[in-house]
């Protein structure tokens, strides 16, 4: 089924989800899917081109993680970021506590 190629993580569940199948649209009808699909395409496409045209890039980290290979791959990509031009500051969020 190829409708079900377009995948997006969902932090809040914690998975990975077929965007197509979140919506309330039956599979049977395909112009009704194609067209939703269509618009999951196009924002995609609108956040890519928006992201390419920026000059400053935050990189937000929601890890306690402290580990070599973690501190490697961030560097490549704070690296790759600069070589371009670019600003790029980075956010480190460790584990939230709750204010109650």
């Amino acid at each position: 089924d190829g409708m079900q190629s377009l995948w997006s993580y969902s932090p809040l569940h914690k998975r990975f989800i077929a965007d197509i199948l979140n919506t309330t649209l039956s599979p049977t009808n395909s112009t009704a899917v194609s067209t939703a699909l269509s618009r999951v395409l196009r924002r995609r496409y609108f956040l890519i081109q928006k992201a390419k045209l920026s000059t400053t890039i935050a990189i937000l980290i929601g890890t306690t993680s402290n580990s070599y290979s973690f501190r490697r791959l961030l560097s490549r990509t704070r690296n790759r970021i600069q070589s371009t031009g670019r600003t790029v500051y980075t956010f480190a969020v460790g584990k939230l506590a709750s204010s109650s």
